[in-house]
């Protein structure tokens, strides 16, 4: 269509330049002839101009109808992984409670989580005792991982040409997980051998996060943390924090999507 409309312009002007050439009383004839001749092709210019325009217009709308429907198919998986996540985050950010539906999914809004909270983690979760005897933050670490891999499935398979701002909500939860690097050390307590050991360890560590003398978020954010266990431990209460807060902005976001096409 574009090679089209650039012929036809070159014509029509070649025409009219030949045709005011010839503007003499001897040429008359052929200068109103060539004249008019330039003056329809130029209006088939125009019209095509406009045809080209609604042709675009039709396509881009066909391209976001697609997009859209590939993510809300998306969706309708990352809902289930969501869910398997804030099992997880709830097991251990919130012990003592026992439905997810307790944890405010809110942008706006804050959740209490303290970093002592995590002082239960390495018991097994109240949430999901079908995991049996796992502790609540493998339950973490292994619902984590199942909902990154979708997410960033997601980013490789749906192009978000027309909702960058969930690319980039996606994008931002998948680089926060793969740059983390405490896991293997918060795990580590787990891995002792020797039951009466790891009891021990997991009891010290457990009184570490309670302790009340030291405020290690505090400690950390002034660097004084560096070469100290407990920085993986605020290290792992950040990033759980801050994956809480992209999946609220991830939830708001892809239901305006759902209420613009008519989804609940």
């Amino acid at each position: 269509m574009k090679k089209l409309f650039w012929l036809l312009f070159g014509t029509g002007l070649a025409i009219a330049v030949i045709a005011f050439t010839l503007s003499d009383n001897t040429l008359s004839y052929f200068f109103n002839f060539l004249l008019g001749l330039s003056t329809n092709i130029f209006g088939l210019i125009i019209t095509i101009s406009f045809a080209q325009k609604y042709i675009d217009t039709a396509e881009t709308k066909n391209r976001k109808a697609a997009e859209t429907n590939e993510i809300l198919r998306h969706d309708r998986i990352m809902q289930q992984f969501i869910l398997l996540y804030l099992e997880g985050y709830a097991s251990i950010a919130i012990p003592n409670k026992l439905d997810v539906s307790e944890i405010h999914i809110n942008v706006a809004e804050d959740d209490e989580f303290a970093f002592t909270d995590l002082a239960g983690m390495y018991d097994a979760s109240l949430m999901i005792p079908k995991k049996g005897a796992k502790s609540s933050i493998e339950i973490y670490y292994e619902n984590e991982e199942k909902l990154a891999k979708y997410v960033m499935n997601v980013i490789e398979n749906v192009n978000f040409e027309f909702y960058p701002e969930l690319l980039d909500t996606l994008t931002e939860f998948y680089r926060i997980y793969i740059k983390s690097d405490e896991k293997e050390i918060v795990l580590w307590p787990l891995t002792v051998d020797d039951l009466d050991n790891k009891k021990l360890i997991i009891t010290a560590m457990t009184n570490m996060i309670k302790s009340k003398d030291n405020d290690w978020v505090a400690q950390n954010a002034k660097g004084k943390l560096n070469g100290n266990v407990m920085k993986s431990y605020v290290t792992l209460y950040l990033k759980a924090r801050e994956e809480r807060k992209l999946i609220a902005k991830y939830t708001q976001e892809i239901n305006k999507v759902k209420l613009q096409n008519g989804q609940s």
